[in-house]
C-alpha cells in the first residue's frame, strides 16, 4: 500500500450504487454481465476499416471470433454459491491462454466498474466507447490516437455521461499479487489528458480518469480494483474532439454484429413492443438479446455510408502529395473509388453504387481543411438522417425497460439484454477502492 501512500491525500471505499460503505460483494447480474461483453468491442486491435465494412465475409468469421472469446470466459468459470470463481481446471490452463482470458475480463471489469462507478455519482453512464470506435470518429485522422506525450497507446474506453460530462477507463487484467504493478502502468498511460468533446460542442476535462484492474486468481472469485488520481489535464492542451454522429452510426453497425453473432434462431417479436426482434443468445440460457428491426432494414445503407467516411480517413491518415498534377480532390476521389471498388473486397461485397459515390464525392469539400474534412464528410454523407430514423431514444429505452422489467439492460448502442430468470445473479467480489483526496 506504499503506492496508495505517497500518491493520495486520503483512501476511502467508493459507494458503488449506494451512498454508505462499500459491502464486501457488490451483485453483477446476468444482463450486466452480458453487456460487459458487448460492449468492450475486439479488443486493440478492433479496427474499423473500408474492406471490413464492405465484406460479409469477413465480418461473419470476425462474429465467429466474438463467440470463441465468450465461450472462452463462460467456460472457465461457475457459480459458487454467490461468487463467480474460476473453476477448477483453470490452474492448468497454459499461461499464455490466462493472458488472453485476462485481457478480456480486464475489459469487462472496467465497463461494470464504469457502470457502478457512474451511478454513485447519480450520474448514468450514457455512451461506453472503445478505443476501435473513437479512434475512428476524432476529427483530426492520426492513425493512431495517443492521449498521453508520455504514453504510446490510447485509453482503453471513453465514457460519456447523462449529464455530458466525460470519464476515461483504463483496463488491466492480470492476479492479485501483480495488481499494483499493473495499476501504476495504467495511470501511467492516463497521464496528460487532453479535454474532451463532441464536434460542435465545447471540450471539457475528463471527471475522472480511472485505472481498472481486474484479478483473476485460482479459488477466489474475481476482485475489481478502480482507481482514480487526481486530474492531470494540461493548460493549452488541444482538446481530442470526437464526431457524434459517426460514433453513433459504427456503434450500431457493430450491435448488428453482435445480434446475428449472438442470436441462438431466428428470433420472435417483442410482443409488448412492435419493431423489435428478441432471440434467446447461443452463450446463457438465461440471457435473451433484443434489436430494433430499423436496424436491420437499415444495415446496408449504414454500411456503405461508413465505408465512404473510412475510404476518405484512410486516404487522410496516409496522403502523400506524389504529383502536382493531381489536385487534392483528385487524389481523394480516385483512392476512395479504389477502395470501394467490388473487386478489392471480395465475391460477396456489398456493392456501392458508382452514381450514388459520384454525387458524394463532388459534395466533399475540394482541400483539406485540417479538422474540419471529416466532420464535413459525416454530413455530406447524411448520419445524422440516418440516425433519425433508425436510433433508439431515451423515450423508446424507458418504455421497454417498464414493460419488461428491472432485468433489462440497454447497451450504449441500443441492443436491449433482457434477463429470464430470477436465479443467483453474477457478484464480483470488490477491494476497497481508492477514491480522490
Amino acid at each position: 500500500m506504499a503506492f496508495v501512500g505517497s500518491n493520495f491525500k486520503a483512501a476511502a471505499a467508493v459507494p458503488f450504487g449506494s451512498k454508505g460503505m462499500l459491502p464486501g460483494t457488490v451483485s453483477i447480474t446476468d444482463t450486466e454481465f452480458a453487456a460487459a461483453i458487448l460492449e468492450c468491442g475486439y479488443g486493440r486491435r478492433a479496427d474499423w476499416k473500408t474492406h471490413l465494412a464492405l465484406n460479409p465475409r469477413e465480418r461473419a468469421d470476425l462474429r465467429s471470433y466474438l463467440k470463441a472469446r465468450l465461450a472462452l470466459v463462460l467456460a472457465c468459470f461457475h457459480m459458487d454459491g454467490k461468487c463467480r470463481l474460476p473453476r477448477p481446471f483453470y490452474k492448468r490452463v497454459e499461461q499464455s491462454e490466462k493472458v488472453a482470458l485476462s485481457f478480456i475480463l480486464g475489459s469487462m471489469g472496467a465497463y461494470l466498474a464504469a457502470r457502478k462507478w457512474l451511478k454513485a455519482g447519480d450520474d448514468p453512464m450514457k455512451s461506453f466507447l472503445h478505443v476501435g470506435i473513437y479512434a475512428k470518429v476524432s476529427l483530426k485522422p492520426e492513425r493512431l490516437v495517443s492521449f498521453a506525450s508520455t504514453s504510446k497507446k490510447s485509453p482503453d474506453f471513453l465514457v460519456e455521461a447523462d449529464s455530458g460530462d466525460w470519464h476515461v477507463f483504463e483496463s488491466k487484467g492480470g492476479v492479485a499479487p501483480e495488481r499494483w504493478a499493473r495499476i501504476c502502468e495504467g495511470l501511467k498511460q492516463l497521464e496528460g489528458l487532453p479535454a474532451i468533446g463532441w464536434a460542435g460542442s465545447p471540450t471539457m476535462p475528463a471527471k475522472t480518469a480511472v485505472c481498472v484492474h481486474t484479478s483473476v486468481d485460482t479459488g477466489k472469485p474475481l476482485a475489481f480494483m478502480a482507481v482514480d488520481p487526481p486530474s492531470d489535464v494540461q493548460a493549452g492542451d488541444e482538446g481530442f474532439v470526437l464526431i457524434k454522429s459517426a460514433a453513433r452510426v459504427l456503434q450500431i453497425i457493430e450491435a448488428i454484429e453482435q445480434f446475428k453473432a449472438l442470436r441462438a434462431d431466428a428470433g420472435v417479436q417483442m410482443p409488448e413492443q412492435e419493431g423489435w426482434t428478441v432471440a434467446p443468445t447461443s452463450v446463457s440460457m438465461d440471457v435473451k438479446i433484443g434489436i430494433p428491426n430499423r436496424y436491420l432494414r437499415a444495415e446496408g445503407s449504414l454500411l456503405r455510408a461508413v465505408a465512404v467516411f473510412l475510404a476518405a480517413r484512410e486516404f487522410l491518415e496516409r496522403e502523400r502529395p506524389a504529383s502536382k498534377r493531381e489536385t487534392f480532390s483528385e487524389r481523394l476521389r480516385r483512392s476512395v473509388r479504389l477502395k470501394l471498388r467490388a473487386s478489392s473486397n471480395g465475391e460477396d461485397a456489398l456493392v456501392v453504387p458508382p452514381a450514388w459515390l459520384n454525387r458524394k464525392l463532388k459534395r466533399l469539400p475540394r482541400h483539406r481543411f485540417e479538422g474540419l474534412f471529416l466532420s464535413e464528410c459525416a454530413r455530406v454523407l447524411r448520419f445524422e438522417r440516418l440516425l433519425k430514423f433508425v436510433e433508439v431514444g431515451d423515450t423508446e429505452r424507458v418504455k421497454i425497460t417498464v414493460a419488461e422489467g428491472p432485468e433489462t439492460l440497454f447497451t450504449s448502442a441500443g441492443l436491449v439484454l433482457l434477463g429470464t430468470s430470477a436465479g443467483p445473479s453474477t457478484i464480483e467480489n470488490v477491494q476497497d477502492a481508492t477514491s480522490r483526496g
